[in-house]
């Protein structure tokens, strides 16, 4: 009897749950009605059935994130069935795939790495290394799974180490070979040193799963890439590389790259190689593409990309919008994943030193990220004409807009009201700071905004912008101060107007207050009553 199985209160609390008697029955414990002598025999399920749950037990829960305080995952969940009978022990014990699946913190004791090595045979291993807390017998116990172990391991995920551990453990890894590796996960923690970091000399052959966080490494000639996630590159590939990995996996599923600086690393691909046609990636589910430095990279590689309707798209493009530019035109497909958004959300920020416009869809399937430019840059509507011109979202019903610290303008309000004729609902948040008087400047701004003409004839007339609008909601709004009483009018003003012009009656005006206003009223020469005769009903409510 080995160390792991000899100590019985291993796994106690499992044990219990399921107690074996000397008849081969187990005794399920009883719950809420359930006769607590019910049993029901192991020998009713064969072998290899009772092998099967458990390999779905171990491999379940390692695949999934392993949170840092859960240290019972993998192979060590079956140390408690192996102690509730003579049967399952001599089962499990037999089968070295369900030890396969490691998971090593600083807690761990080398002696149990050995021996879930030792009953797992010949079978290819799964690691999974979890650091915050290291220690010496750690690195050494990575150190001899690359020296002797190299060869099996089929999955290695390194994650939570702070940098410098990071590096010392891949250091281990530098030379070595790889010959079954099919995944390859490291994530640290904290900012990269910018040094690059050389993964086992390139010499994964069956590589086909790669996820990089905070780590840079040099451009390998990857191909039958399934996974392709490397977000912190900071070195730019060479586009001759960049296409090749791309048109030598047809299979890919996820692409997740940002485009680093503008001097490439030299091609490790031959150009005359490498076709400038269109890719196709017919089995794409998640596009994630952007850039720390110029975006003709990130639109040249759009203009070559053709993928399934049905991928979400994640875009992050630095620095000025180009003019007359239409992500729909550069990429079709992008045109019929936008299509696709129904209900989104647009915020306009102003964080720190960086002007964005960021717009998503509420289910994930879209989102582009502008990053407008410089505090000391001079400010223009064409900043977010720009950034608006390269979105269309025809079938758009819903839309929260977030203005934080920074106050769009009259004619920024009506750019984008106009290019949203489809809008059933719109909720507008006016939150603020001390510094900031957003609800008061940029208030009045969308209500003028609101009560104009759109751009585009309807049955020979121009109808006001968002026509179908029904549902009106106003978040955050100021309540203190005599300045607001022009906003109010302006709101006022917009109802009217839209009437005028034909809008029909909005169904819901809805005020919601936030959390450090006691009251929300309207002032006494904007009555409620006024308003109530252009508005089937209004709320006012906290915000939750």
């Amino acid at each position: 009897m080995d160390d792991l199985t000899a100590n019985p209160r291993h796994g106690e609390s499992q044990v219990r749950a399921c107690q074996s008697t000397a008849s081969g029955t187990i005794i399920i414990p009883s719950r809420g009605r359930v006769d607590a002598t019910a049993t029901s025999s192991i020998s009713h399920l064969h072998d290899e059935l009772l092998h099967d749950i458990f390999y779905i037990i171990v491999q379940s829960k390692f695949a999934r994130d392993t949170p840092f305080s859960d240290r019972v995952a993998g192979s060590m969940l079956i140390l408690p069935a192996s102690h509730v009978c003579r049967h399952w022990r001599t089962l499990t014990l037999a089968s070295p795939r369900l030890w396969s699946f490691l998971l090593l913190v600083a807690q761990t004791p080398p002696t149990m790495l050995y021996e879930f090595l030792s009953r797992s045979k010949n079978v290819l291993l799964s690691i999974k290394m979890l650091g915050y807390r290291v220690n010496e017998e750690l690195f050494e116990m990575a150190r001899i799974l690359a020296e002797q172990y190299m060869g099996r391991i089929r999955e290695l995920r390194i994650n939570d180490f702070w940098q410098q551990d990071t590096i010392r453990i891949l250091a281990f890894l530098e030379d070595k070979h790889a010959p079954n590796l099919c995944a390859l996960a490291v994530e640290t923690n904290g900012p990269g040193n910018g040094d690059m970091v050389t993964l086992l000399g390139g010499r994964m052959p069956v590589l086909r799963r790669l996820q990089m966080k905070n780590i840079i490494i040099p451009w390998l000639p990857l191909k039958d890439m399934v996974v392709l996630d490397i977000l912190s590159q900071t070195h730019m590939p060479a586009k001759e590389d960049f296409l090749w990995t791309l048109r030598q996996s047809p299979a890919l599923e996820v692409l997740s790259i940002f485009l680093g600086e503008e001097f490439p690393q030299a091609a490790v691909i031959p150009a005359d190689h490498v076709s400038d046609n269109a890719v196709h990636l017919l089995r794409l589910r998640e596009l994630r593409l952007g850039s720390f430095g110029s975006n003709q990279d990130v639109l040249y590689f759009l203009s070559r990309l053709i993928f399934p309707s049905s991928a979400s798209v994640d875009l992050c493009l630095f620095g000025q919008p180009p003019e007359n530019v239409c992500l729909g035109d550069i990429c079709p497909p992008i045109r019929a994943v936008q299509a696709r958004v129904i209900k989104g959300s647009i915020r306009f920020e102003y964080l720190y030193t960086i002007y964005n416009v960021v717009l998503q869809s509420l289910d994930s399937i879209f989102r582009i990220e502008w990053e407008r430019g410089l505090l000391w840059e001079a400010h223009s509507d064409a900043h977010m004409k720009n950034a608006l011109n390269s979105i269309s979202l025809p079938s758009l019903q819903s839309l929260a807009i977030l203005a934080s610290r920074y106050n769009p303008s009259y004619h920024e309000w009506m750019d984008l009201l106009r290019r949203i004729p489809t809008l059933h609902r719109l909720e507008v948040d006016f939150r603020s700071d001390p510094l900031s008087s957003g609800w008061l400047d940029s208030g009045s701004a969308f209500f003028d905004a609101l009560g104009e003409l759109g751009e585009h004839e309807v049955d020979g007339e121009v109808p006001v912008v968002c026509p179908r609008l029904a549902q009106l909601v106003i978040k955050r709004a100021t309540s203190n101060g005599v300045a607001q009483t022009e906003v109010w009018e302006a709101l006022r003003r917009a109802l009217l107007s839209r009437a005028r012009k034909g809008a029909p009656k909005l169904e819901l005006l809805d005020f919601v207050k936030g959390e450090d206003q006691q009251e929300l009223t309207l002032p006494e020469d904007v009555p409620v009553d006024r308003l109530a005769e252009l508005v089937e009903r209004i709320t006012i409510q906290h915000d939750e």
